[in-house]
């Protein structure tokens, strides 16, 4: 099964303002990342979280969402705009297998151990 995740999770997608989140691209701005990211391809079973490891209120939640065995998706922490304290900020995209029943809010949040990342992407903050 975990073979079966892991090729799920390879060709899942992300995208803001129809752009794909990949490794290495230009930083977003503002604009761009204010809309509720979309999930192509999300893996079943699965929660997706993004969050903000090294911002001033470290770690911070902005979304989690779980995608339950039959692909449907329950909001388990409403989206939250990235917001970048200044210069270019990374965020990150991991996911947990099963549904986190873990305490979510947006902070502090405790990250957990067993989180596999599965997307980065920078964000300009506004000058």
């Amino acid at each position: 099964m975990a073979g079966a995740q892991q090729s799920q999770q390879s060709q899942m997608q992300i995208k803001y303002n129809n752009h794909l989140v990949k490794q290495n691209q230009s930083p977003f701005t503002l604009n761009e990342t204010r809309a509720e990211p979309t999930l192509l391809n999300p893996p079943i079973d699965t929660t997706i979280f993004l969050i903000d490891p090294k911002g001033p209120e470290q770690p911070f939640l902005h979304w989690a969402i779980y995608i339950d065995p039959n692909g449907q998706r329950e909001i388990l922490q409403p989206y939250y705009p990235p917001t970048p304290p200044k210069g270019i900020h990374t965020y990150t995209f991991y996911s947990f297998s099963g549904k986190y029943n873990g305490i979510i809010k947006h902070y502090p949040f405790n990250i957990p151990s067993n989180l596999m990342t599965i997307g980065m992407f920078s964000v300009a903050a506004a000058n």
